[in-house]
């Protein structure tokens, strides 16, 4: 039951909350999330928002094949 709980939190805050922003920056353009287009403002939140997806496809591409050793 804990495990199912704490899965849950992890995809919601790990995955559904960056995608939510992701499809605001995509809809809306830089506006929607506070930043002015054309400005490196802007650039630094899409820079951040690209990083934030390479880091957590690693973490989850290490977890798939430390899944399999350890379980």
């Amino acid at each position: 039951m804990f495990g199912l709980i704490t899965k849950t939190l992890c995809v919601s805050v790990g995955y559904l909350y960056p995608a939510y922003k992701c499809f605001k920056l995509l809809r809306g353009g830089p506006e929607a999330i506070g930043a002015a287009p054309g400005t490196t403002e802007e650039r630094d939140v899409v820079k951040g928002i690209l990083k934030y997806w390479i880091v957590m496809a690693g973490f989850t591409a290490v977890e798939l094949v430390a899944d399999t050793f350890v379980f």
